[in-house]
């Protein structure tokens, strides 16, 4: 049943209604409850969709890789890898992770034996999206290198100046 407040009210029309503009809705939606999750957890210097920095090992002789970037968990050969290894290979199967370069992490004499490649990694695809496309693709707001790596969240002021409508939510359409 359809009810109105004064009582003169039409039902919708299914045939005006629009697939597309609906995802879109309720990806905004989901933004806008994601940061409001956020903002529950930290009630000071407010920051939105915060990353963490995390990063993988690989051997230059490729020993040990606990970077590769399929099958995360299903290769035998990940077993050897940390817990924080194998959430950043979830969070990269999850398309919550974006890449900030390699470093050398183990010298020889003088000669790197061991890299990583670093993270910042996000809790949901939303804050990922949000974070690429709007702190990175629209204010131009970089997160770091691999040396030093800036995960930091949003502030409120940043996002009041991101425009949502730029954005290219489709990838969390099936998540909501």
């Amino acid at each position: 049943n359809f009810y109105c407040m004064d009582g003169k009210c039409n039902p919708p029309d299914p045939s005006q209604m629009n697939k597309k503009d609906f995802n879109k809705a309720i990806a905004g939606m989901a933004v806008v409850n994601g940061a409001a999750e956020e903002v529950k957890k930290e009630q000071q210097n407010i920051a939105i969709f915060t990353g963490q920095g995390l990063q993988c090992r690989k051997d230059v002789v490729g020993f040990a890789n606990c970077c590769n970037g399929s099958g995360w968990g299903k290769d035998i050969k990940l077993g050897h890898c940390s817990d924080q290894e194998k959430k950043l290979g979830k969070a990269r199967e999850d398309q919550r992770a974006y890449g900030l370069g390699t470093k050398c992490v183990e010298k020889v004499l003088g000669v790197c034996i061991q890299h990583a490649e670093v993270f910042c990694v996000f809790d949901s695809r939303i804050a990922a999206d949000v974070q690429i496309q709007g702190r990175l693709g629209q204010l131009g707001i970089d997160m770091g290198s691999a040396e030093h790596s800036n995960c930091r969240g949003i502030s409120v002021d940043e996002i009041q100046k991101m425009d949502f409508s730029k954005m290219d939510l489709s990838n969390i359409y099936g998540d909501i």
